[in-house]
């Protein structure tokens, strides 16, 4: 299924009714449509888009810098630098909770399997 194509030439003629059909269709199914024949030079819709690229850079900048977004941007911040300090008290936490009882058994094996000293021979 194709996006509907409005040809506005046709307003003028004696498809004036089916075009009018063609653009409510396209309103009401699609939302949208693609229009030709609309008279508007080439140039103009080149510089429209041009102007409406800019503009949107523009507002773009603007909305990047604005104060909603650096708050927003620092409170990521802030949470990123928490949640990497509390990962790390976490993991730390967990190593030393497996850490102890590890080293233990492997205090009581090393001991059984160690070599004697001298003053124990």
């Amino acid at each position: 299924m194709a996006i509907p194509v409005i040809d506005l030439s046709k307003l003028d003629g004696q498809e004036r009714a089916e075009t009018l059909t063609k653009i409510a269709n396209g309103c009401e199914e699609w939302g949208f449509f693609q229009v030709v024949n609309h008279g508007i030079p080439v140039e103009l819709l080149e510089r429209v888009k041009k102007v409406s690229s800019e503009c949107y850079k523009l507002r773009a900048e603007a909305f990047r810098k604005s104060n909603p977004v650096r708050l927003l941007n620092k409170l990521v911040d802030q949470e990123g630098k928490e949640f990497e300090r509390r990962s790390a008290e976490k993991i730390r936490k967990e190593f030393d909770r497996w850490r102890s009882p590890i080293e233990d058994e492997v205090r009581k094996e090393s001991d059984r399997w160690r070599s004697p000293t001298k003053e124990e021979v």
